[in-house]
């Protein structure tokens, strides 16, 4: 082959290499090792660095005087472990407050957007925003005021205490929500209906008034109950006491077998996130026999017990798993309180108060006697 030839070859080899393979296409030997073209870049990421904010207010007066003045102090502060350069604090303020003055301790704070700039808090420190308002004139009722704050460049770790709220004055507990807690009667003393939690009727289950019976029913176990309100009068003044206050109390019980159940009450129109707080007070007659005058015989002390639960949903269902139901309490032949068990009213402004007796022998007496329900809501 001549030189000439040999070098046209060449050539064309060299061309069709960079149509095949880019300008970058190179001759290399069978035995040397072959690289891709990428280069690997490791990517750290690096998180924010973490102020966490804590936010607390405060009105004066104490209550406030419609007409005049009204001062609201905001403080916010940083619990660390980093700094935290900006904020941003959002408000809710009634509509009764007229003309509101925003007064920063540092930096600056824009109202319209709440961004809170020019105020760097370190850890340990805070700063307080003051606000100046004028009461409406003809307001009545409870000023609830809500603020939120949310640092600016870091992360905030804890969003519990992210906000607060200041009500003025605090309206007084509700305590008369419940429809015939102490089961005096409604329309008449000792009024019943016969509702119960399926709809089913029956003679021996004679509900107070306001209230639902409900239970629990197994084949060859616990079975469906006898209800009734009962009057201090004869039999159940002697010798041992059933009316705890008032003239009537409630008896739910069972004859020979085991029973778990009780009565329960829907409750609306309350305020919502209020802190709704019920007890009630119960005894138990567990016996086999009847000559012990009407005092619980036997040899478990746990053959009997009571509980009061809440669904702050408003639910019906004793069985659900939004019942928060009190520990069991064990009373015999003496009042004895229930509970108190604690809620939060939900969103919807219902919740719905469980009573609740377990007996767990077949005895011949299994009586279980309720009195004085006591529902308090903190709004």
């Amino acid at each position: 082959m001549s030189q000439k030839l040999h070098l046209r070859l060449l050539i064309t080899i060299w061309f069709l290499g960079i149509l095949l393979f880019g300008s970058s296409a190179s001759l290399v030997r069978a035995d040397e090792p072959v690289f891709d073209q990428f280069v690997y870049v490791p990517l750290v990421f690096r998180p924010l660095p973490s102020a966490d904010l804590a936010l607390s207010i405060t009105s004066l007066p104490r209550p406030y005087v419609a007409g005049a003045a009204i001062i609201y102090t905001v403080t916010v502060s940083n619990i660390g472990p980093a700094t935290s350069p900006a904020m941003t604090l959002t408000r809710t303020l009634p509509e009764a407050l007229l003309n509101p003055i925003f007064m920063p301790s540092a930096g600056v704070f824009d109202p319209v957007t709440g961004v809170w700039q020019g105020v760097a808090l370190v850890a340990g420190d805070h700063a307080t925003l003051t606000i100046v308002a004028t009461v409406d004139q003809a307001f009545t009722g409870s000023l609830r005021t809500v603020v939120a704050v949310l640092p600016g460049g870091v992360y905030d770790p804890n969003s519990t205490n992210n906000q607060a709220a200041d009500v003025n004055p605090i309206p007084p507990p509700i305590t008369d929500a419940l429809l015939n807690p102490g089961f005096e009667g409604i329309t008449e003393p000792g009024g019943i209906t016969h509702d119960t939690f399926d709809g089913s009727v029956w003679d021996n289950i004679m509900t107070p008034e306001g209230w639902v019976t409900w239970w629990e029913e197994e084949t060859g176990g616990r079975g469906r109950p006898e209800v009734m309100p009962i009057p201090f009068e004869g039999y159940f003044v002697t010798p041992v006491p059933r009316v705890r206050s008032g003239h009537w109390a409630l008896k739910f019980f069972t004859f020979w077998r085991p029973h778990r159940g009780g009565v329960y009450q829907t409750v609306a129109n309350l305020p919502a996130g209020s802190r709704a707080m019920l007890s009630a007070y119960a005894h138990a007659w567990s016996c086999n026999r009847d000559d012990t005058g009407a005092l619980s015989c036997g040899d478990d002390p746990y053959q009997f017990g009571f509980k009061v639960g809440i669904d702050p949903t408003g639910g019906s269902n004793p069985w659900s798993s939004n019942v928060i139901w009190s520990d069991m309490a064990y009373i015999y032949d003496v009042f004895g309180l229930v509970g108190p068990v604690e809620a939060t009213v939900g969103q919807e402004g219902r919740i719905t108060v469980f009573l609740l007796s377990e007996a767990k022998w077949g005895n011949k007496h299994e009586d279980a006697y309720w009195d004085d329900v006591s529902l308090v809501i903190t709004p």
